[in-house]
């Protein structure tokens, strides 16, 4: 686990379960160590605990993971049958846990209305968009440099990206929930 996604679990995680999540997390792919760090993330956002989602990632690892070689171990964005495994694996956890699936379909919003995104550390506030697909945007936990932009790429389990200027853009770490604001 890279320094920086241990401090983000430090943050949120027990240090016992910080070290069980650790354990758990290597042998994984980049790829497949962050979609199932997300999980771990989603399940604590939804008052889920870390032995629970330990269980049921258990289960896949015995039979499916276990046989994977490391550098492909969970990764999602495979070709083939291995990719589309660890898609079916990583899915069947989101049901068991009643998460939305992580998806790299439907990348942008498509609503106007505003909203909110639950990432691994942040809070983000979406206005309504306009007529040329900018919304105002704050942090609940640190304020931004920025208050309006566009969103470039969202989706849960993925990175979500808003370009604030012309020429800037901003990424986030991975997000966990997607809500609409009433």
């Amino acid at each position: 686990m890279n320094e920086d996604m241990k401090e983000r679990m430090k943050a949120r995680f027990t240090t016992e379960e910080v070290s069980k999540i650790e354990k758990f997390l290597r042998g994984f792919s980049e790829d497949g160590e962050e979609v199932v760090a997300t999980i771990f993330f989603y399940a604590k956002y939804r008052n889920k605990s870390a032995d629970e989602v330990l269980t049921a990632l258990t289960k896949i690892w015995d039979e499916n993971w276990n046989y994977q070689h490391p550098d492909i171990r969970g990764d999602r964005r495979l070709p083939g049958k291995i990719g589309m495994r660890n898609r079916a694996a990583l899915e069947d956890v989101c049901v068991a846990f009643n998460m939305q699936l992580p998806s790299e379909e439907n990348k942008k919003p498509t609503s106007t209305q505003p909203f909110k995104v639950i990432t691994w550390n942040s809070t983000y506030i979406f206005g309504a968009a306009d007529e040329k697909g900018e919304r105002d945007i704050s942090r609940q936990e640190k304020p931004l440099e920025f208050n309006r932009g566009k969103i470039l790429d969202l989706a849960l389990g993925f990175d979500m990206t808003f370009q604030h200027t012309k020429t800037d853009v901003w990424e986030t770490t991975p997000v966990i929930a997607i809500e609409s604001i009433s």
